[in-house]
């Protein structure tokens, strides 16, 4: 491992087939351990994030064995991932809400003026949804300084909810981002309709005081977002 730092060996140990987790999980066992190094715990959180459910799923339940006084926490399924980062006194009730089409979070965050700032910088919103954000989790957190700037601008709460169809991946095409600075009771995505819901269009986010429901629709071709029959959002 000379001149290697210990994540880029590790990532090398994954990508040629390594069980790395799982050799990492018992040696931590074994000795009583937990994992301190803040270089390794970013790594491990990085992985929580990256590819599908399956992947992700042991990363993630390393970190909640392993380090335990974490600042993050995250959560996946197949079209989501939440992540809570544990601020010392957040806010009690949603008093300002922002909703904006910003037609691709990278798109935002990369601009010239980096819009996205702008936006909450002006508004300040206790909770913010970015609707057709265009990205999935693991293209998210690749955004430099983005994940910092969530902390930094006081949101405890993010998820990101993204299109995932049974032909291809079409994270670049829907979605939808929340950032809020209070942590919502609970946040449900979708309709229940396994056809529309790969779509990544509605979420309902309840709050002590509120409860939103957010959705956003095509307005070309409405028409459009009927498939064998299931209904189009316009007209529920």
């Amino acid at each position: 491992m000379t001149g290697e730092t210990p994540s880029s060996f590790l990532t090398k140990a994954i990508n040629i087939g390594v069980s790395v987790h799982n050799i990492w999980a018992e040696l931590l066992r074994t000795r009583k351990r937990n994992l301190v190094s803040p270089e390794l715990i970013q790594w491990v959180s990085a992985w929580s994030r990256k590819g599908d459910l399956q992947a992700k799923m042991p990363w993630e339940q390393f970190l909640k064995e392993f380090v335990p006084n974490r600042s993050t926490t995250s959560k996946s399924t197949i079209q989501t991932n939440e992540s809570i980062f544990h601020q010392s006194e957040p806010a009690k009730q949603i008093s300002s809400v922002v909703i904006w089409n910003g037609n691709g979070v990278r798109a935002r965050w990369n601009s010239q003026k980096n819009e996205l700032k702008q936006v909450v910088h002006a508004a300040n919103p206790d909770l913010l949804f970015f609707l057709e954000s265009k990205t999935n989790a693991e293209q998210m957190i690749k955004l430099k300084g983005f994940e910092e700037w969530v902390i930094s601008a006081k949101f405890c709460f993010m998820s990101c909810y993204w299109s995932e169809r049974q032909d291809k991946k079409a994270y670049g095409n829907e979605g939808i981002l929340i950032l809020s600075k209070i942590q919502p009771q609970k946040v449900v995505y979708g309709m229940g309709d396994e056809v529309v819901d790969e779509q990544a269009r509605v979420v309902v986010a309840e709050f002590e005081n509120v409860m939103l429901l957010v959705t956003y629709n095509p307005q070309k071709n409405p028409w459009a977002f009927v498939k064998h029959g299931k209904p189009n959002l316009k007209h529920i």
